[in-house]
């Protein structure tokens, strides 16, 4: 428990609060690190739109996107999760942008992107054929988002951007396949805890000058991605890890048409937009 202003009014005013064993919840606190967490309005002081977004007792699973805020000192970074997530799930010294696929209180809720972002998107697609698969529906875009933002050609080109405005979403030929990635993706990112673990070797070497002096094994934690090799510290590595998937099925550049983008002259940038695909309020709004 932290003593906030809210607590030690509180405290001044006599004010007693009580125990609930059923306010104990689940919460993602950092990327793939779920915590038990005391969801209560008297010690959870900025609660902001979780109850919004999560229910009025936090439980209300759901699908949300979560980015590093413009204005943080962490590197961009995005990751999906059903669960009520922490102010700084992206790191220390940095807000997380939530971006939830509904908004109410349970997983049924309005859907939480635009009429007017799904004309933009069937407009685009129906007129270059693309869709073609199934109905371009708004969890579809919501996927297709999530593929996007993690697509190492967009991070790359638009860097600078991400530093400093609200993420902005091109168009991207083939949209269907798009979204499929973006939903088999969010489904590996939000279910890792079920996923089947992956085959590693472990292997143990002394440290004999460690062990000399009196000292424990030194702290590497360093990867050679495409030798598929983790090093732990001094005497133990971990091998057999999946091999560096390539970069070529995220390399399909954006179309210069893309939604929210522009081209100048010397390099290409992202201009701030009125609208985008989320709901009205600003930014600042969605953290936790």
């Amino acid at each position: 428990m932290k003593w906030t202003r809210s607590v030690k009014k509180s405290l001044l005013a006599g004010k007693r609060i009580s125990f609930h064993p059923e306010h104990i919840i689940r919460a993602l606190y950092r990327p793939f690190v779920i915590r038990q967490l005391y969801f209560d309005t008297h010690l959870n002081e900025m609660q902001n739109l979780m109850r919004d977004y999560f229910g009025d007792k936090g439980i209300a699973e759901k699908p949300a996107i979560l980015f590093t805020d413009p204005t943080g000192q962490k590197p961009f970074m995005v990751i999906a999760s059903s669960l009520l997530p922490d102010a700084h799930t992206v790191g220390a010294a940095a807000g997380a942008i939530v971006l939830p696929s509904r908004v109410g209180p349970t997983a049924g809720s309005a859907e939480n992107i635009t009429d007017w972002a799904l004309a933009q998107f069937q407009s685009q697609y129906d007129a270059a054929g693309a869709g073609s698969n199934g109905p371009l529906t708004k969890d579809a875009i919501f996927h297709y988002v999530y593929a996007v933002l993690h697509d190492p050609a967009y991070r790359e080109t638009y860097a600078q951007n991400l530093k400093r405005e609200f993420p902005r979403i091109p168009f991207y030929d083939d949209f269907s396949r798009w979204a499929d990635w973006g939903e088999a993706l969010m489904k590996l990112h939000i279910g890792y805890e079920t996923v089947e673990p992956w085959p590693l070797e472990r292997f143990d070497a002394p440290d004999e000058k460690a062990k000399a002096a009196g000292l424990p094994p030194k702290t590497v934690l360093k990867a050679d991605k495409d030798a598929g090799v983790i090093v732990i510290d001094s005497e133990t590595q971990l091998t057999a890890c999946r091999p560096r998937p390539g970069r070529t099925a995220w390399a399909t550049a954006p179309r210069s048409n893309g939604f929210s983008t522009s081209t100048r002259r010397r390099r290409r940038r992202i201009r701030p937009s009125a609208r985008s695909l989320t709901p009205t309020a600003s930014p600042t709004t969605r953290r936790t």
